[in-house]
């Protein structure tokens, strides 16, 4: 069965908005981001700033620390190797193998790109500004969890090789 019009339908005609006196109705007055010539918004901007600081931190910030193993003199830096939040989301090295301990936090990217892609996409006016706000709020919000569950997850590792009194990367 296939969908088209019949001979005898009428086309669907929408008639002007009216008050309850009949008059017509004044136009609506959306809120408007102000008028910037073809540049990015402010939820454009705020997406754009975000994505790029999470892409930043993500692939080029230490996220994790190893302790220096054995006496280090009194010049050495505390810590021996430290990871990016790619590395670590890839896996760490514990002597011969890769652990991946940190698997979600491939969300991290994933979030940035998103944040970059939004940002391009509010750009060519396919969302309206609240809708654009509360994406970004949401997909904030979920990078934010992660991290925090990250932070959680390391700092348990950590706890748990005190209290056995070894080294986490020792064994």
């Amino acid at each position: 069965m296939t969908e088209g019009t019949e001979p005898n339908d009428e086309p669907f005609v929408v008639e002007p908005e009216t008050q309850l006196d009949g008059s017509p109705a004044p136009p609506k007055n959306w809120p408007r981001p102000p008028n910037t010539q073809g540049r990015l918004e402010s939820p454009a901007a705020l997406a754009l700033a975000e994505g790029a600081a999470l892409l930043f931190c993500f692939l080029l910030l230490p996220w994790f620390f190893f302790p220096q193993l054995g006496g280090g003199g009194p010049g050495d830096a505390p810590f021996s190797h430290s990871y990016t939040g790619l590395r670590i989301a890839q896996g760490l090295d514990f002597g011969q193998r890769s652990i991946p301990l940190f698997v979600h936090l491939w969300l991290v990217l994933l979030v940035a790109v998103a944040l970059l892609a939004l940002a391009s996409l509010f750009s060519r006016r396919l969302f309206s500004p609240r809708l654009m706000l509360g994406m970004i709020v949401a997909l904030s919000a979920l990078a934010l969890l992660v991290e925090l569950g990250y932070c959680v997850q390391v700092d348990a590792l950590f706890l748990a090789s005190y209290w056995r009194g070894r080294c986490i990367c020792c064994g």
